[in-house]
């Protein structure tokens, strides 16, 4: 099964989306601030890490800046869940290079089916990827 780290401290918003994801096949992690998924990922590394920028502490950028400084930590795949307006995120072309952001979501104008389309969409990518590396290591 996948894995999918959910990094937000909007409880409901989290449940709603913690739910969508186990009934879809998914282990779903949550951590509410940058130290606790930090610490998640140190124990098991997941497949994605849906993000909200807005936190207390750390907020989300400093949280993927943390998360990039580790090698083995690289290429986990990023969408970027917020409250805030793309528009108003402060989120350039290159922090989306550099953080490995796959993309950046307006929360209000995000439907469920739309983000676990894209997650699936994601997901399925890394597998075919990995198969591919896997076959030419046989």
């Amino acid at each position: 099964m996948q894995r999918i780290l959910i990094l937000d401290q909007d409880k409901l918003y989290v449940k709603s989306i913690d739910n969508q994801l186990k009934k879809n096949g998914y282990l779903v992690d949550v951590a509410i601030n940058a130290q606790s998924a930090i610490a998640k990922i140190d124990k098991v590394k997941p497949d994605l890490i849906l993000c909200e920028v807005l936190l207390t502490g750390h907020n989300g950028l400093e949280f993927m800046h943390e998360l990039r400084s580790y090698p083995e930590w690289q290429d986990i795949p990023l969408i970027v869940l917020s409250r805030i307006d793309k528009s108003d995120i402060q989120i350039t072309k290159k922090n989306m290079m550099d953080y490995g952001i796959i993309d950046v979501w307006y929360k209000p104008e995000m439907s469920m089916q739309s983000l676990l389309e894209k997650i699936e969409r994601i997901l399925n990518r890394i597998v075919s990827i990995g198969n591919i590396n896997n076959e030419d290591k046989i």
